[in-house]
Order: C-alpha cells, then structure tokens, then sequence
C-alpha cells in the first residue's frame, strides 16, 4: 500500500504542477474557490481529471468556503451554501477525487451562547444530510475542517448525530493553534475516531500565515506521536502555498517520520 502525501494547489494553478507531483509521487487537493466553479466549463474539468488520471495523480477536492456557512440561521444564506457545495459535487463527478473538504462555518462570537450554538448544529445536520444524499454515487467521503471553532465537540456533536462514514474530520492543525486553547491531544480523544485528513501548515499562533513545517511553533514531533501511538493514518496534506515551503514541508515529515511509504 502506498501513502501518498497531497499538496493543496488552486484549480488555475494545477496543470503546471503536474509534472512534479508526478515526480515527487504527490497527489493533489485541488481548491475550487466559487469563481471557478462559475467559470469554468466542463470540458475543462474533463480535460484535467484525463491529465491525472494519466499522470496516475489521485485527487481531493477543497470545497468553497468564502462568507458560506452550512449552519447559518438565516435560510437564504445556508441555501446560497448549499448551491455552492452543489457546484463543487458536480465538478467531483468529472474529478473523481477520493475525498472533498469543506468548512464548518462555526464560531464563538455568532454562536458562542448555547441556543445559539443548538440552533446552529440544528441547520448544520440539515445540510449535511443533504450533502451525503447529493454524493452517495460518488464514492466521495466529505471531511469537515475545524477553522474558528475553539473546542472539539462542536463538531463532535455534528459527526456523532449523523454518524456516517462518509462524513469524517479533516483537522487543520494550524487553525487549531490560532483559534483554540485546547491541546491537540483533547482535539484527537474527542475527534480521532472520525478522523481521515489532517492540513499540514505552521503558524506563530497569532495568524494563519500557512508557514512551512518547523517554520513556526507547532509541535509536528509530539502530534505524529500521538498519530502512530494510536494507529492512525489519516491523509496528510501540505497547506503551504509557495514551492519553497512545499519542499521544506516533505523535507520535514521524512524527519518527523512520514515520509511517503511503500509496503
């Protein structure tokens, strides 16, 4: 079994790409931001999904997530979302990708009250079952990824109602270091069960600023150990946005242990 380790890459940036995530044995999380789905048609998404498919590239998806919100209280917004995530599933039909990454759309300051909060979950659960009807022929397993939450069982809560094995978690460790005081090891005895992705970037915990691994203050070494003491494997996907931090980032899990394996 292979594991390969996925690069984060914008749609428009993609293609020329290619050749070194062939090279490098990498596969690619590919960000369709709206306007891109707006804008672009479907023979082009046929002509990409034909490239990798050649370049034997696999694929995930990171949805759209600018001002959407799938538990928002106002029904016209969360239906706006759930267009979006439409247009995002129907270009998974032509990518093929093996997992899709969306955003929760929660935070404290909307929703810090415990109505509040219900309310909110209340319209998320709403959208999510929806969202796992839409893709049930596609093989597809939707990860959700914490960005503001501050405690774990925010989307506990979500996971555990639906309870659904295509609905899993996608854990954003350089969010988590930005918007919670919770140490990761309560993050993962809450969420660990559902986990299948985790976005790889550092931080300086004062801004999102998607550093190169072991370029900030995120303890990678006590997190992989955490990961093989457990058993888990997730996908682990390098969120670093320029070349430079991608390399420093692969060179930083061969020392972390998580390297690209072959067994």
């Amino acid at each position: 079994m292979i594991r390969e380790i996925f690069i984060h890459l914008s749609y428009v940036e993609l293609a020329k790409h290619l050749d070194a995530l062939t090279a490098g044995g990498l596969g690619a999380e590919i960000y369709l931001p709206a306007h891109v789905l707006e804008e672009t048609a479907p023979s082009h998404l046929e002509q990409i999904a034909l490239q990798l498919q050649a370049s034997q590239i696999p694929c995930a998806i990171h949805g759209p997530f600018l001002d959407l919100n799938a538990g928002s209280r106002d029904e016209s917004i969360r239906r706006i979302t759930l267009t979006r995530y439409g247009q995002a599933f129907s270009a998974a039909r032509f990518l093929r990708p093996e997992r899709m990454v969306l955003h929760a759309g929660y935070d404290r300051w909307h929703y810090g009250g415990e109505d509040d909060e219900e309310k909110w979950l209340q319209a998320s659960l709403k959208s999510w079952e929806w969202a796992l009807e839409e893709t049930h022929d596609l093989n597809l397993v939707l990860a959700v990824e914490n960005v503001f939450e501050h405690r774990p069982q925010i989307l506990s809560k979500l996971l555990h109602q639906i309870d659904d094995e295509r609905l899993r978690f996608c854990f954003d460790i350089g969010h988590h270091n930005i918007f919670s005081d919770l140490p990761v090891s309560e993050w993962l005895d809450e969420l660990e069960p559902y986990l299948a992705e985790v976005h790889l970037h550092d931080n300086l915990g004062q801004a999102d600023d998607h550093l190169a691994l072991g370029e900030g203050e995120i303890d990678f070494i006590a997190f992989f150990r955490r990961l093989r003491e457990n058993g888990s494997r997730p996908q682990l996907t390098i969120e670093a946005f320029d070349e430079r931090k991608v390399r420093v980032s692969l060179q930083a899990l061969k020392q972390y242990g998580e390297e690209k394996e072959e067994k």
